[in-house]
């Protein structure tokens, strides 16, 4: 049975509108709920990056299937909300001068910058196919060791996720889950912030593909984990499938390696998140393969409805 507020509709994920963050505000004043401080078990939910250009058909990389996995996620948390104390929100965040984007790039020469969905290897590179524009010694050095380290290449992406535009924003429907969650319970929603040092790319919420000295977001983000570390269960979701949601998760489970309890804490609603789908590179295979190890060291494989 939907747990719900009187002002919610499941085609509300499917639509784009101002949040009526007061009035669900207000409805989660109302629903009776207990304090999250006075849980016995503390349970956290994870949203990774579930923006208006990753869930919106018309935003700037749409993932097929992301509205759905917003109401189902959506209704996940009207349904557990006694069991979430809190939830965590990435915010993928960019800026126009970034190493994934085409102006950072040139072909020395013709001058011509890559097209968006390009990839650039280290051997592109060194062959002077590609050039960097701005921080070329580190720009060289990045792509050389995404490949020692087994990371994805380098791929040119869209405009996506421009901070203080509408495609950096959570979808609605989220948005007022999260107001209405944070009066019911009276727990303050925590945003955090990824993706905004130009010289890396930052998929996983907790650290960046290549880690880059001398700025604080270039490194791992050690003290966001031990506060998941804190909760009995987590709750895992977001978009894309294949990028920022398994980059995060397999962050988290490497960094737990050592705590099996937190493992077994670990939730993936699988049901609340979907791939990218690209025609020429397999990104859901090496997902999936993940997926699998990571359920192998004790992560919960589930759906939101289990």
């Amino acid at each position: 049975m939907s747990k719900s507020p009187s002002l919610y509709k499941a085609e509300d994920a499917f639509r784009d509108y101002v949040p009526r963050t007061q009035a669900f505000m207000e409805l989660g004043a109302k629903a009776g709920l207990r304090p999250a401080a006075e849980d016995k078990a503390r349970g956290a939910l994870v949203v990774i990056d579930m923006q208006n250009d990753f869930v919106r058909p018309d935003g700037a990389l749409s993932v097929p299937g992301a509205e759905a996995d917003l109401q189902r996620l959506v209704e996940f948390i009207y349904n557990n909300a006694e069991q979430i104390s809190a939830i965590y929100c990435t915010l993928d965040s960019h800026y126009p001068m970034q190493i994934f984007y085409s102006e950072w790039w040139h072909n020395p020469a013709t001058g011509e910058q890559p097209a968006a969905f390009t990839v650039i290897t280290a051997e592109n590179v060194a062959n002077g196919v590609w050039a960097a524009r701005q921080d070329a010694e580190w720009s060289q050095h990045y792509v050389a060791e995404l490949g020692k380290l087994g990371q994805k290449q380098l791929m040119i992406w869209p405009k996506h996720t421009m901070v203080g535009t509408w495609g950096q924003a959570l979808s609605p429907a989220l948005y007022e889950a999260i107001a209405w969650h944070s009066a019911a319970r009276l727990a303050q929603p925590v945003f955090v912030s990824k993706g905004d040092l130009p010289q890396v790319e930052r998929y996983g919420a907790f650290a960046s593909e290549v880690e880059y000295p001398g700025d604080p977001r270039g490194r791992a983000d050690s003290a966001l984990l031990d506060e998941l570390a804190g909760y009995e269960r987590t709750w895992w979701a977001g978009e894309a499938e294949t990028h920022c949601v398994i980059a995060s998760q397999v962050q988290a489970a490497e960094y737990f390696a050592n705590q099996p309890k937190v493992l077994e804490g670990m939730h993936f609603l699988m049901d609340c998140t979907s791939p990218i789908l690209h025609p020429e590179v397999d990104f859901v295979g090496p997902t999936r393969a993940e997926q699998e190890r990571l359920a192998g060291l004790g992560v919960k494989l589930v759906k939101s409805t289990d």
